[in-house]
């Protein structure tokens, strides 16, 4: 927190001025990136999922629209893209034998790094928002936020890394299940 800031009886000069600025022009830049990320990975998900179908699987819970719209609905985006993302690799993989005989694409096992991912994204956006209101509480949480805010980024750089191994397994998941088909 900048000394005065609060009261407005604050000025930016030389190194601190320059650090606003260079602030701004970051901001500037990952705005339009951090837009085409998520634009990108929602026609993503909606082809992924359409994908599944297009590969045969029935009986999925998730369309491809709300895939996609899940993300956008606050309370549920904490559990449903998760389980529609679990479902289009499940059916991305195809029927499998389960113990009765039976052949279904419910039993497919899902890779270990899903679950770490989601609870990387959830937990990271969970500490961003107590970051950003701790100067709204009455004593503000003050340099206490600092660990919060490092454990926020650190969560959201594995969810990323984390989320492009997802993206990565299901698509390869889904070109391997084309490239065996019969012609």
């Amino acid at each position: 927190m900048v000394p005065g800031f609060a009261t407005g009886d604050f000025e930016f000069e030389g190194l601190g001025l320059a650090l606003v600025g260079v602030m701004g022009l970051a901001a500037l830049v990952l705005l339009p990136s951090l837009l085409a990320c998520v634009i990108t990975y929602c026609v993503w998900m909606y082809r992924s999922n359409a994908n599944a179908r297009a590969l045969g699987a029935t009986g999925l819970q998730y369309t491809p629209g709300w895939s996609v719209g899940y993300w956008f609905i606050p309370l549920l985006n904490l559990v449903r893209p998760y389980q529609a993302t679990k479902e289009i690799y499940q059916a991305s993989l195809g029927d499998q034998v389960d113990f009765s005989g039976t052949q279904n694409w419910t039993s497919n096992v899902v890779p270990g790094f899903f679950g770490a991912w989601w609870f990387c994204w959830v937990v990271s956006n969970i500490l961003q928002r107590i970051e950003s209101r701790a100067d709204r509480l009455p004593n503000g949480l003050g340099p206490a936020t600092i660990p919060i805010g490092i454990a926020s980024t650190t969560l959201s750089v594995a969810a990323a890394v984390l989320a492009i191994m997802v993206v990565r397994e299901i698509t390869n998941t889904q070109e391997n299940r084309i490239s065996s088909r019969p012609q």
